[in-house]
């Protein structure tokens, strides 16, 4: 088990402020991917490919929460003391399986001080998989060797933002709407390899919002990033026109998806690479149709790629709202 713990208080009209600081130490993934977390561990112990890379940290933060209510917007800036090393691969065990998980790569190791700030408007919440967000969050992280004493200099601006909007039958209590979510980062100076970017793919054959579901096993990563994705849910209508009352009944609809993007690794940088990344020096471009609520809380996806062939069946949670 990590040792760990995190310590805040919070005052201000209905908790306005709070001040937070903490202390992890242990093996941390070296993706920045907020949609699989270590849920993946299940996929490794079950035999498939680990979606994540290792490395080990030992991290002191602070920082303080401001709650600005009225523009629905809230403030963090912070502290990052971190202590960076590689971590050997430690275990290859898996339920009824003798598959062989490839090692963790050597990182940049060294001590990583940095000043952070993140602004985050949302309006509603719920699992993205399952309801649409109206939401939009900037990060930014510094290090300088004048900054603490780094090891490391770069700057970087990370960018999410995910809204949905009323299209069709407005004035419907479930009206047709289309969900857009864009992620983008961008990095000026020297960055660490275990800050590197990344666009998510799917875990084997389960599909998430998000996530370029003819990718597969790993996130493409790089220093620099884009992805745009959308899903326009057109509800029972299609099948209400064509007559099929079983289906509408049932509240089983349609979804029309699709997903581009691509990250960028300059040349130099990845000439002095000590491993093979996940890297297309493409855009990928697929699209793609779901049944929504076939399967109850679940749906099947169909997806196709544009940039080159190939095809891929998969399956996610079902749009609810």
């Amino acid at each position: 088990m990590d040792p760990g713990g995190e310590l805040w208080h919070v005052w201000g009209k209905r908790d306005r402020f709070r001040v937070s600081g903490g202390y992890r130490k242990g093996s941390s993934p070296r993706q920045t991917t907020n949609l699989y977390s270590n849920f993946n561990a299940i996929q490794a112990i079950s035999g498939g490919d680990d979606y994540f890379d290792h490395y080990w940290r030992e991290r002191f933060y602070a920082q303080i929460l401001v709650k600005l209510r009225s523009l629905r917007l809230d403030l963090v800036p912070g502290v990052r003391i971190e202590k960076h090393r590689s971590f050997r691969k430690s275990t290859d065990f898996a339920i009824l399986s003798d598959f062989v998980q490839r090692p963790n790569p050597a990182i940049e190791e060294g001590n990583l001080r940095s000043v952070t700030f993140r602004a985050t408007h949302a309006r509603g919440g719920g699992p993205h998989a399952i309801v649409g967000q109206r939401r939009l969050q900037v990060h930014v992280e510094q290090s300088h060797p004048d900054v603490f004493g780094s090891d490391f200099d770069f700057t970087q601006i990370r960018l999410y933002a995910a809204w949905r909007f009323k299209t069709f039958f407005a004035r419907r209590i479930m009206p047709n709407a289309l969900d857009v979510t864009i992620m983008a980062g961008k990095a000026f100076g020297q960055l660490p390899l275990q800050r590197f970017g990344h666009i998510d793919a799917s875990l084997e054959r389960w599909h998430n919002p998000g996530t370029f579901r003819s990718l597969h096993a790993n996130p493409d990563e790089g220093e620099h990033y884009f992805s745009a994705f959308w899903e326009q849910h057109f509800r029972t209508i299609p099948f209400a026109y064509l007559g099929w009352d079983w289906l509408v009944k049932r509240n089983i609809g349609i979804i029309i998806y699709g997903g581009h993007g691509r990250t960028w690794i300059s040349d130099s940088r990845l000439r002095n690479l000590s491993y093979t990344p996940q890297y297309g020096d493409q855009l990928y471009h697929e699209l793609g149709a779901s049944i929504n609520g076939l399967l109850g809380l679940f749906r099947p996806d169909f997806t196709k790629r544009l940039d080159t062939s190939g095809y891929t069946i998969g399956f996610g949670f079902a749009r609810i709202l």
